[in-house]
């Protein structure tokens, strides 16, 4: 018969020598490996959604920051059309499912990693640069933080002369902006850009017909969800430029809300940037 006190022993002595060969999960590890995939995944089929949804269900929040570097940095080794799908995506994110300060972290460490990011990619600076003057343009990314993170980097840093491309090259350009979303466009299934001429088209209709039923029809038919915070936006900048669109306006965003078109968190994403329209 086993003398249970002496199997009690064993197992005690053993436990240790059991834990030494376990492999132990870094939870960062796994989040990054998992990213590649996502990123791998949306590079292929430019499916903003699917994206948006594999990134949420991944959780994980406070690494997002690592997801914002991973997406850049993959981006900025491929063509133009990986480095505007990178734009659009971040902008989809943006406050929906990643926050504006891990978005502001994210390209603070891609500032801190630009001398190694200069090794393998060629113009890494100039095109981290635009990377960053997109982000602002964007309304993602607020033009202070230019001037704020240049006062973290060394001035012989490749993140400080990112920061110096993007304010002299393309933040300070006559009709900058115009430049800077132009500078990779054409290369994605429907730009930024189209989607807010689109926007603008269907608005200017809606306040000429009044028909809120079709311009809701045509927002759905976008199919740019992610996006809805541009019309919200492009809609209350309508209203104040044209004075007796103000209710027309009114009418139509409450239609919106009311039968889910746009969500709340893309309303609340529209009326932060107004303040930010230039």
């Amino acid at each position: 018969m086993v003398n249970p006190i002496l199997t009690g022993v064993i197992l005690i002595m053993t436990e240790p020598y059991q834990l030494v060969g376990a492999t132990i999960s870094d939870p960062l590890d796994d989040y990054k490996k998992a990213v590649v995939s996502i990123i791998e995944e949306y590079f292929s089929t430019g499916d903003v959604e699917v994206a948006a949804s594999d990134l949420r269900e991944l959780g994980s929040s406070e690494y997002h920051l690592y997801f914002i570097k991973r997406l850049v940095s993959m981006a900025m080794d491929r063509h133009d059309k990986e480095k505007e799908m990178a734009s659009v995506l971040l902008s989809a994110l943006y406050a929906d499912v990643i926050s504006p300060s891990q978005i502001r972290d994210g390209f603070v460490i891609l500032l801190e990693s630009a001398d190694d990011l200069a090794v393998d990619i060629l113009d890494a600076v100039d095109i981290l640069a635009l990377f960053i003057a997109r982000a602002v343009v964007d309304d993602i990314l607020p033009p202070a933080f230019l001037t704020r993170a240049k006062k973290t980097l060394p001035e012989s840093s490749k993140g400080f002369q990112v920061l110096q491309t993007a304010e002299k090259s393309y933040l300070s350009a006559p009709h900058h902006a115009e430049l800077v979303e132009r500078k990779w466009g054409g290369s994605t299934h429907i730009t930024v850009e189209e989607v807010k001429k689109k926007i603008a088209d269907l608005l200017s209709e809606y306040v000429e017909s009044g028909d809120a039923f079709e311009a809701c029809r045509c927002i759905r038919e976008l199919g740019v969800s992610f996006f809805h915070h541009e019309v919200v936006k492009r809609a209350l900048v309508l209203a104040m430029e044209i004075r007796t669109a103000e209710p027309l306006i009114w009418k139509l965003l409450k239609e919106a809300s009311e039968e889910g078109l746009i969500s709340s968190s893309q309303m609340a994403k529209g009326l932060c940037s107004i303040g930010r329209e230039p």
